[in-house]
């Protein structure tokens, strides 16, 4: 990025850096049904309304020619956006407003990024905090400012950042090697812990006949926003050989969340039982779709904690292995040690109702006590902050 734009900056010595203003860059941000969205704008509001700091989004977008990098074997998919956002814009949520640019990171736009970048370097940003993804644009800050990087799923971010902010609370004893590596690359790490309660309970808008789905079913949650890619070979062996148990109950697969006629084909010939799939794209009322389901079982893959949340709320047993960002949020109870193990497990939960009854309570303590209040966690982004002064 630094190359392309053929600028150079000097590093601002903190004492001339605005410790008022914090950049928050970003790869995408969409409504609050996508968590990682809904992570960004609540840490924002919290630095906004507890810290009363200004914060200033920079959404960059990198597109990709989809057709090249499939025929050159990369498994991909596009990365939305929304295209409202594009050039300068005003985001109010709730009761908080931010400014902010969403910027095209291609060759057409290289003066309009220059642009860009001056303008954030005349600023003099306390910092620059990086939430998931690969940052380019944000990347090239650190010339002259100090970069955060967070990312979305457990475990400690390989980023040449001066700081890295973890918000799972495993991954220091899992990652411990990680984060040795990060140290000794004299990268700072501070684990916090963040839960936020802006998961909404369903409220009973969506009703099973609106997809044509029996009131007597036994629903499995197969929920994600990279189904094509988080669903394996192996992983779809294991969906077949649960549709096909033999229990009391009929078991349905319910997919939630985008997905192409292609990858909807392939499912239906793996599992040959076309009759018991329902694919229902992606939900704006996300919480509504979720109380569809009887029981999440995750993908394999490190993503979809939000989407354990959610179920966990609707009081949703989830299935799941022992890493991932979907255990750090579910917890022991609901772990197991490999998919192989998935077809036992939820036949146990279709047959034995006072097991089920008792997973489904356990799964409503779990999101109780993942839930920590705006004021701790602005204590917790304070000492991040305090940080930065030393950077």
């Amino acid at each position: 990025m630094q190359k392309m734009l053929k600028i150079e900056y000097k590093r601002i010595p903190v004492c001339e850096r605005n410790s008022d203003f914090i950049v928050v860059a970003a790869t995408q941000l969409l409504s609050e049904r996508h968590a990682p969205s809904r992570i960004i704008l609540e840490i924002c509001k919290i630095i906004r309304k507890y810290l009363n700091k200004e914060v200033f989004l920079i959404l960059e977008i990198k597109t990709s020619d989809m057709t090249k990098c499939m025929s050159m074997g990369f498994q991909c998919y596009e990365m939305d956006y929304d295209e409202r956002l594009t050039g300068e814009f005003t985001l109010q949520k709730k009761e908080v407003t931010y400014r902010g640019y969403q910027i095209m990171l291609n060759q057409e736009n290289i003066q309009e990024m220059k642009q860009l970048m001056n303008y954030l370097y005349q600023k003099k940003p306390y910092c620059v905090w990086c939430f998931g993804g690969m940052p380019a644009f944000a990347g090239a800050m650190k010339q002259f400012t100090p970069m955060l990087y967070t990312q979305f799923s457990e475990g400690y971010p390989g980023i040449p950042a001066d700081m890295v902010v973890n918000y799972f609370k495993r991954a220091s004893e899992l990652y411990k090697e990680d984060k040795q590596f990060l140290l000794e690359h004299h990268v700072i790490i501070r684990d916090i812990n963040i839960g936020l309660k802006s998961y909404q309970k369903s409220k009973g808008k969506l009703k099973r006949d609106c997809f044509d789905i029996p009131e007597n079913a036994f629903c499995i949650g197969i929920i994600g926003n990279r189904l094509q890619s988080d669903c394996t070979e192996s992983f779809l062996d294991v969906l077949k050989q649960i549709v096909h148990l033999h229990t009391v109950k009929d078991i349905w697969l319910i997919f939630i969340g985008r997905t192409v006629e292609v990858f909807e084909k392939k499912v239906a010939e793996h599992v040959k039982c076309k009759e018991r799939l329902r694919f229902l794209g992606r939900q704006e009322e996300f919480a509504e779709a979720v109380a569809l389901i009887d029981l999440l079982a995750a993908t394999p893959g490190l993503g979809n904690g939000g989407a354990g949340v959610a179920a966990m709320n609707e009081g949703k047993p989830v299935v799941c292995l022992k890493t991932g960002d979907i255990v750090s949020c579910a917890g022991e109870d609901f772990q197991c040690d490999d998919i192989s193990q998935y077809p036992a497990i939820i036949k146990r939960y279709v047959e034995d109702k006072a097991y089920y009854d008792m997973q489904s309570k356990k799964a409503e303590n779990q999101f109780e006590r993942l839930l920590i209040g705006d004021a701790e966690i602005a204590v917790q982004i304070k000492d991040v902050l305090e940080a930065v002064k030393g950077l």
